[in-house]
């Protein structure tokens, strides 16, 4: 009874994986390499690598080449891979045919000359005289001491 009950809760957040040769996924890592003594600040993946054989129904014999021309296989479980997504710019920017092109009324705020608020508030005459007091203040302070 408590195996079916146990059968039944992993079917159900189970996600059925497959991948084809010549997908590119990621690699999860299980422990630190190189100098890192720490996986707390690294990426929990590598890659992207690319899948190069089947191996049985749960392993994946997946390979890298790096830009010395080094390649490295690695046979990892199907536990240890995610698809790999990559960020193609014109994916996340849209297709030409998606911009809108500028009106005459847009291009003349873009054509017009910006004004800083700091200009505005040097050219307001009260801003000028709180500066002027205080500048007085300040150098009245020093003479005194």
């Amino acid at each position: 009874m408590a195996k079916l009950e146990m059968e039944k809760r992993y079917n159900k957040r189970h996600r059925a994986v497959r991948y084809n040769i010549g997908d590119y996924v990621l690699l999860k890592r299980e422990t630190a390499d190189g100098l890192n003594n720490s996986l707390a600040l690294s990426s929990n993946y590598t890659g992207p690598y690319r899948v190069a054989k089947k191996i049985g129904r749960v392993s994946y014999r997946i390979s890298r080449t790096d830009e010395d021309g080094y390649t490295t296989q690695i046979t990892a479980h199907i536990r240890r891979l995610r698809p790999y997504n990559s960020r193609d710019c014109t994916a996340l920017m849209g297709e030409e045919d998606d911009v809108t092109p500028i009106s005459s009324q847009d291009s003349d705020i873009l054509t017009r000359p910006m004004i800083s608020r700091d200009s505005q508030l040097s050219n307001d005459t009260s801003c000028n005289a709180i500066g002027q007091v205080e500048h007085e203040v300040m150098t009245s302070r020093d003479s005194i001491g």
